[in-house]
């Protein structure tokens, strides 16, 4: 198999006021090519002869050069949890902490199960924007989606947080959404409650689903990322921007369709048109699923009415005024071979943030946090006003920060 090696950048602090970043700059190379552009699909994960992890496992190894970059940035010392027997949608903190504690902007946790928001977070979107988002995908609902969108002309106007595990064993539903302008997002390798995760765990998870990503797209690294149920602290998020550079993307608007084998469609297809009719001082940003062929039918039965009632249909990466990838514009841009600045801070235009994400086994609730009592942030129905915190515009972001993104050729070989 073909090997080649794109050298990007790392999350490195640096005093250059360009965003830019010679290829000699000090970075760690994170990732490697697994397979040349247009070579046959890889086996499926944890398939003999596969580059890839075990499908639906937290893989159990990264490359060196991943962990090696995670000891060398420092992390928020936030232990970590345990899921809540009790509930499926809980985890709980060693120690108990209060509910203040957790859900503290400024302290240890942030733990958005609380619905605390850090700086950085990306939920509420800019007035008037109804935000496409689809979680959980490659899934059986991918084709149908992708030629509804295509048939509308509204494919570069999706974010698809596919999860790796799926991406690793259907390339053919990646390539239809990708050369079609889908913009392609992270969400986790094995879809698991991530503030449950070691450091190293957090680090495969989120390495193994950029790593196909970057396989199977010519070499483009996700700007963004999901974290399955909304579970995401400062440990993780700090991993996620300090190793690997990606934003985190919550949501607001959640649809509620992981419920439809249960409930039906009715109650989804209500909220769909609450949030048409209703205020759009705050923009949309949804949760919705392609991995059942139901929720993609009521997504496709309430478009119209969605677009008849005035609302801007955009990606993740427009609405927050950004690219796609950290390494290029979106899918049919160049691919830069020189590191990128990304990750906190940007200077430009800002938009409220914080949110969650959905389930491959079906529930999509945000998780809770157990400190006596569980709290869960409200993302069942229309925003109601601006988020407690704010992130910049995605994108060439703050100077000083930057993303390499290349594979340990002893987990490719």
């Amino acid at each position: 198999m073909l090997l080649s090696t794109l050298l990007l950048a790392l999350p490195f602090v640096a005093a250059a006021p360009s965003p830019w970043q010679a290829d000699d700059s000090p970075a760690h190379a994170l990732f490697k090519r697994q397979q040349a552009s247009g070579a046959a699909a890889a086996p499926a994960p944890g398939a003999s002869g596969s580059k890839y992890p075990a499908e639906l496992q937290v893989p159990k190894q990264s490359p060196k050069e991943w962990t090696d970059k995670l000891k060398s940035v420092q992390i928020a010392d936030v232990p970590v949890a345990q899921k809540d027997p009790a509930s499926d949608n809980a985890v709980i903190y060693p120690g108990n902490p209060s509910m203040d504690e957790l859900s503290d902007a400024k302290g240890r946790y942030c733990a958005y199960s609380t619905g605390c928001m850090r700086e950085g977070d990306i939920r509420d979107l800019p007035e008037g924007v109804f935000g496409l988002t689809f979680d959980d995908g490659p899934g059986e609902g991918t084709q149908l989606l992708s030629d509804f969108l295509e048939s509308k002309q509204m494919s570069s106007h999706a974010t698809h947080f596919f999860i790796g595990g799926n991406t690793a064993a259907n390339k053919t539903a990646f390539d239809l959404v990708f050369n079609r302008g889908g913009q392609i997002a992270a969400h986790t390798w094995s879809h698991p409650r991530m503030t449950t995760l070691t450091n190293e765990e957090v680090v495969a998870e989120i390495g193994w689903s950029l790593q196909v990503i970057y396989d199977y797209s010519g070499g483009r690294i996700p700007a963004y990322w999901r974290p399955p149920y909304g579970d995401v602290d400062n440990r993780v998020r700090d991993i996620a921007t300090k190793v690997f550079g990606v934003k985190t993307v919550l949501w607001n608007s959640d649809t509620n369709d992981w419920k439809i084998p249960t409930e039906g469609k009715g109650p989804v297809e209500q909220i769909f048109d609450q949030w048409a009719t209703g205020p759009k001082t705050v923009g949309h940003n949804t949760l919705m699923h392609e991995i059942r062929t139901a929720t993609v039918e009521v997504f496709i039965s309430k478009y119209d009415t969605i677009v008849n009632n005035g609302w801007k249909i955009q990606s993740i990466a427009e609405a927050t005024n950004g690219d796609m990838y950290l390494n290029a514009k979106d899918n049919k841009a160049p691919v830069t071979q020189m590191s990128i600045a990304a990750g906190g801070g940007s200077t430009q235009n800002s938009t409220s943030s914080g949110g969650a994400s959905g389930s491959a086994s079906g529930s999509s609730a945000p998780s809770g946090t157990k400190s006596g009592s569980s709290a869960t942030p409200s993302s069942s129905s229309a925003a109601a006003g601006p988020s407690a915190s704010s992130t910049g515009a995605a994108g060439r972001a703050v100077p000083g920060v930057a993303v390499l993104l290349a594979a340990a050729a002893a987990y490719l070989l």
